[in-house]
């Protein structure tokens, strides 16, 4: 039925669509839409504007094709300008030389070694050639053999200074009895009367200058030693020429007190002397400070402690045996010291004369 107020209405009746549940109906078209599910219009000309459809805006067109095949993307090495480095190489790096790997050696081979040979590596020397390792069976035999060339030099300067400190010693006691008083005591059992006419104040006096003169023998003679040991032919002055004196005697003066203290182990003395035998050789020779030689001195001895060992208990056996026949201590001493000396310049790197 239709309603008679409605403009060109009519008797027919309203036609209704099935309607199938959950599904929606679609919505009515506008007149001459396409149907639904049909293929879409192909485009028509452009309409003139202000009649029918708005124009569209034409879509972009794509660049022409290169020729060098698509474009490269993006790399994930920063450029040499952002502070990296360049992309490796594509493709990998470049092939060897020549086909087949690297080239061959040149001809003839290898060049020979230099006009000479090879140098020779850093070493002990003595007299500018390549000498063995030292060990206390050399030093004993260089010592004697520089021991037979400047014995003179050595035999007599030793002599000189046993007068010298014997001198110092016997005149101090002279003015320590004539100073000092007398005084007797007897001996009941023997009847034997031992005269001690020294003051206590004049006995500290003598023993002061006489261990004061032997210090200065001492490095008076290490001169000498070290004279040899550069080449030169000694002469008797050079064992009574004196460099760095001060240090010198403090050094003794230390090594005396540590022999002293460390006495009453019975080893004492030995340990002293075994870690003390260099430290006047660092004073006289390189002007090393008492402190600084005996630091030097111990640690020479320990990085060589079987030579060092040997040296000090031959050195000690020499002196035994001379003290048997008396002028011997002339030979011996001199020959010890000789020998410490070579140890000394060779296990510390310097040189040595041959």
């Amino acid at each position: 039925m239709t309603d008679p107020n409605t403009p060109g209405g009519s008797d027919r009746p309203e036609e209704t669509t099935p309607q199938t549940p959950g599904h929606t109906p679609p919505a009515p078209q506008p007149p001459g839409a396409p149907a639904w599910g049909a293929p879409p219009p192909p485009p028509s000309s452009p309409q003139v504007p202000g009649y029918g459809a708005p124009q569209q805006p034409a879509a972009p067109t794509p660049p022409p094709p290169s020729y060098d095949g698509p474009p490269a993307p993006p790399s994930a090495y920063p450029s040499p300008d952002q502070g990296g480095f360049p992309p490796p190489q594509q493709g990998g790096f470049p092939p060897p030389p020549q086909q087949g790997g690297f080239p061959p050696p040149p001809q003839g081979g290898f060049p020979p070694p230099p006009q000479g040979g090879f140098p020779t590596p850093p070493a002990a020397y003595a007299g500018g050639g390549y000498v063995s390792p030292p060990d206390v069976g050399q030093a004993f035999s260089w010592g004697w053999s520089k021991f037979k060339d400047n014995w003179v030099s050595l035999v007599v300067s030793h002599l000189l200074w046993g007068i010298v400190v014997g001198a110092v010693g016997g005149i101090g006691i002279a003015i320590a009895t004539a100073t000092g008083g007398a005084s007797t005591t007897a001996n009941t059992d023997t009847g034997v009367a031992v005269a001690t006419s020294l003051g206590l104040g004049g006995i500290i006096i003598v023993s002061i200058l006489t261990v004061l003169i032997s210090f200065i023998a001492l490095i008076g003679l290490t001169n000498g030693y070290l004279t040899i040991a550069d080449g030169r032919r000694s002469s008797i002055g050079d064992f009574f020429k004196f460099r760095n004196v001060g240090q010198g005697v403090l050094l003794s003066l230390l090594l005396g007190v540590a022999s002293g203290l460390l006495s009453f182990t019975g080893i004492g003395s030995l340990v002293v002397q075994f870690f003390g035998i260099y430290a006047m050789f660092f004073v006289v020779d390189r002007g090393l400070s008492a402190i600084d030689a005996i630091k030097a001195s111990v640690d020479l001895a320990i990085k060589n402690a079987a030579q060092t060992a040997l040296l000090v208990l031959l050195t000690i056996l020499c002196g035994f045996g001379a003290l048997l026949c008396g002028v011997g201590l002339l030979v011996t001493i001199p020959l010890a010291y000789l020998a410490a000396t070579y140890l000394y310049r060779r296990l510390s790197g310097a040189s040595v004369a041959a």
